[in-house]
């Protein structure tokens, strides 16, 4: 017997022992099932996972039924949902005070009055000074 590899066709036993799997056999009842030794089973379970990539029993499943192996129209893989980035509305008045303090400081000379038009800012967009804001770290 050659070594499977990755994209190559399941057999028909391997199939058969996959759907008991499926079915959430253990494979001493998917031997009794299919009248073979519970070693043969699972070396064909061992073969399935390396022809489909699976990394355990239920990743195998899970790989099989989106391909329509184990009966039945294959499952689709949804679409990765966007993950939207958050939107900060600021007034214009505000952002300019912001951008004001933030080019100062990146300056280097913050001014004396940094912290009030800090909390200026913050209080503006409803925020209490020391408060974190949602998203940010």
């Amino acid at each position: 017997m050659t070594a499977p590899k990755p994209g190559d066709p399941l057999t028909a036993q391997e199939l058969r022992a996959l759907g008991f799997v499926a079915d959430g056999l253990m494979n001493s009842e998917v031997g009794r099932r299919m009248h073979l030794a519970e070693d043969t089973v699972k070396t064909h379970i061992r073969r399935a996972f390396v022809k489909l990539g699976a990394r355990d029993r239920a990743n195998a499943v899970w790989l099989a039924c989106q391909q329509g192996l184990l009966g039945g129209a294959p499952v689709p893989v949804p679409p990765p949902a966007p993950v939207a980035a958050p939107v900060l509305t600021v007034a214009p008045s505000v952002l300019a005070e912001l951008v004001a303090v933030a080019e100062a400081a990146a300056a280097g000379r913050p001014s004396a009055s940094f912290r009030g038009q800090a909390t200026r800012a913050l209080t503006a967009m409803g925020r209490a000074p020391g408060q974190r804001m949602a998203g940010v770290r």
